[in-house]
């Protein structure tokens, strides 16, 4: 996607996840909002000019019968008008007493803002079908908007930290801070309209690569009875994906339903995305054989499931040896770790036989 034409002259908006930079076209005059904050000017003079405006007030006034409540020193009617009671009698307030910040310059000029801006991501995962949304916020009607990303932080704004700890400081030192975030990402949407309704834009759609599993973290160290297993979905996909919330949909008694809503990491091609406690599969475990020998730790015993649906065994011991699992295929091992994978329907029994470094 191109950038935006200079000839047309539009306001350019970069999107961080909980404020916004926005270089804009000024001229002597522009009233600057009050939650903005001026950076910088390109004009070779120019200040901030505060000016007070006073209350405006129609008399007289015409209070009509109705419901009313009393705010400060104001009567404020449930259609939304609202009256004061002066020394000569009621008027009717047309505008509040405020004051404005006008920008003062001697040319026409580029103006760099730091306004409240923010972006959330979110996904639909339908089968193997994801889709991206954006939900953009900030107080301008029309730019050409740039999302800037660095790992992590989408998924930070959801667990509502504060500002102060999401975003960089002041301009110009916050674009140096910027810097020294690895991975960050700049991402062109283009020309957007009604950022400041809430626009909410559908940035992309992919095929995914989704298996649905339930996972079993083997402890061997006690006896238990029936648990349930952590359901979880395992998404491979040919891009990196930001990090965010997402609907997961899945095949319950037959019928596609949305079944939760996770905060879920940067995606780096492949993602393993916990879900809940699995309502289909079930294990338990008899402990048969535990001897320690110096520092090494022999186990045995017998791992039972039930219900249906695939399964991954995951042990995560140090310097794992010698193991004997009687159903099921090793597919990941490394000398800490190893998963093992198995389909099965109605009740399985498997023998498992290891041993491990304390």
């Amino acid at each position: 996607m191109g950038g935006p034409d200079d000839s047309e002259k539009i306001d350019v908006l970069i999107m961080f996840s909980s404020y916004g930079l926005l270089l804009k076209s000024v001229e002597n005059g522009f009233l600057v909002p009050d939650d903005w904050d001026v950076l910088h000017v390109s004009a070779s003079q120019w200040f901030l000019e505060t000016e007070k405006m006073d209350e405006k007030y129609e008399f007289p006034a015409e209070v009509r019968p109705g419901i009313y409540r009393l705010e400060e020193d104001y009567l404020i009617c449930e259609s939304g008008e609202v009256f004061k009671k002066l020394e000569y009698g009621i008027a009717k307030v047309i505008e509040k007493a405020h004051s404005r910040k006008m920008l003062r310059t001697d040319e026409k000029a580029e103006g760099l803002f730091k306004i409240p801006a923010s972006y959330k991501v979110y996904y639909i995962l339908h089968g193997n079908n994801l889709e991206q949304y954006l939900q953009l916020n900030a107080p301008v009607e029309e730019a050409y908007v740039i999302i800037s990303n660095a790992p992590g932080e989408s998924k930070r704004d959801y667990f509502a930290l504060r500002m102060a700890e999401e975003a960089p400081r002041m301009f110009p030192d916050d674009l140096e801070s910027e810097d020294e975030s690895t991975g960050r990402k700049l991402i062109p949407l283009g020309k957007l309209k009604g950022l400041e309704k809430g626009l909410n834009l559908k940035a992309k759609e992919l095929i995914v690569e989704r298996r649905d599993l339930n996972i079993v973290e083997f402890n061997y160290r006690y006896f238990y009875s029936w648990e349930p297993a952590d359901y979880c979905i395992e998404i491979k996909t040919n891009e990196e994906l930001i990090g965010g919330m997402m609907y997961v949909y899945a095949d319950v008694f037959g019928k596609s339903i949305p079944i939760k809503r996770v905060v879920i990491d940067d995606i780096k091609q492949e993602e393993l995305i916990h879900i809940s406690k699995s309502w289909q599969v079930y294990h338990s475990w008899l402990l048969k054989k535990a001897t320690k020998i110096d520092k090494r730790v022999y186990v045995g015993g017998e791992l039972k499931l039930r219900g249906k649906g695939p399964v991954r065994i995951i042990f995560n011991f140090r310097e794992i040896n010698k193991l004997v699992v009687s159903k099921g295929k090793i597919t990941k091992e490394s000398s800490d770790y190893v998963e093992v994978e198995l389909e099965f329907e109605g009740e399985e029994s498997i023998y498992i036989e290891f041993d491990y470094h304390e």
